[in-house]
């Protein structure tokens, strides 16, 4: 999907801020240490909007009455990585918008270019050029070229078999074909859930190996994408490696955003929807306000009111 990078950098940022966030309630710590990658995951889906009233409201009943199960963990951590998303889109789409208007007419031919340089921008300053996981150097060369693997098979032939099994397994997992007999019905809404949008690998190769100065001015220096000299982004990068950060510089880190990079202001509301699930967790706020400070049923194209910083 478009953005991949983006949201999953966003997302594990914004988990070792919750980590190592004095308000933020324990089980949230608790389910980020259990189930990071099902956080991943939920950074990486689409619709958060439709299901994360409904998704927390239902866990926090369930760990209430049993206590913490990792099937819980699971789906909290998830549903942490799909606000950071919903927060990521809330912030860049309308920027895309802005940039490339074309890709947003019908009939729509991919998602802008600035949404694969902000995935180039983020594999290089969050997960150094892919020498940190959960990818690796040769994650955008085309057919994995740097890789030792490709001297010995055919990246294609091995690409085509990888994507096979990784769809029957999607098929294996569903629920909505599950009661559905009839094989051409099966079809038709099979069809009718397919992603329409895909990304071509070779705009990544392009953008990584031989980026278009005139776009990367356009896309990332003129709109101020990613600063490393970013408060947030400072106290981000420190956590990633393993360095201590107090208290104090943390949460002077989350103030006055508005003046750092588009990245940290994404990662900065990220952080606020964690801090609203966590308020609503503790039975400090109700679904309708939880609701309002998701913005739920706000377009990506408007600017949300700012909420006060975690």
């Amino acid at each position: 999907m478009s953005e991949h990078v983006t949201h999953l950098g966003l997302f594990e940022d914004a988990a070792r801020v919750t980590l190592h966030h004095p308000r933020m309630h324990e089980h949230f710590k608790q389910a980020l240490r259990a189930s990071w990658r099902a956080g991943c995951l939920g950074a990486i889906t689409r619709s958060g909007d439709r299901f994360s009233i409904g998704l927390i409201s239902k866990v926090r009943q369930s760990w209430e009455s049993t206590g913490a199960s990792r099937a819980l963990e699971d789906k909290l951590a998830f549903l942490l990585g799909w606000r950071v998303h919903q927060a990521a889109d809330r912030r860049f789409k309308n920027v895309f918008r802005e940039l490339q208007p074309k890709h947003y007419q019908y009939p729509n031919p991919a998602p802008p270019d600035a949404t694969v340089y902000h995935d180039v921008v983020v594999f290089r300053e969050v997960y150094g050029y892919g020498r940190l996981a959960p990818f690796q150097p040769a994650a955008l060369d085309y057919r994995l070229e740097s890789n030792a693997f490709a001297k010995h098979a055919e990246p294609h032939f091995v690409e085509a078999i990888l994507r096979s099994c990784w769809q029957q397994t999607l098929l294996r997992n569903q629920r909505f074909l599950a009661n559905e007999k009839d094989p051409t019905a099966w079809q038709k809404l099979l069809e009718a859930r397919i992603e329409p949008f895909t990304v071509d690998i070779r705009r990544y190769v392009d953008a990584h190996g031989n980026p278009d100065p005139g776009w990367y001015q356009r896309f990332i220096v003129a709109q101020n994408f990613y600063n490393p000299e970013d408060p947030l982004l400072r106290v981000a990068r420190d956590l990633q490696h393993g360095k201590s950060v107090t208290e104090g510089v943390l949460l002077a880190s989350l103030q006055d955003v508005d003046s750092q990079s588009q990245y940290a202001q994404a990662l900065a509301n990220g952080i606020t929807y964690i801090h609203a699930a966590n308020a609503y967790w503790n039975h400090e706020i109700d679904e309708r306000e939880l609701g309002r400070r998701f913005h739920i049923g706000s377009s990506h194209l408007e600017t949300p009111a700012k909420e006060s910083a975690p």
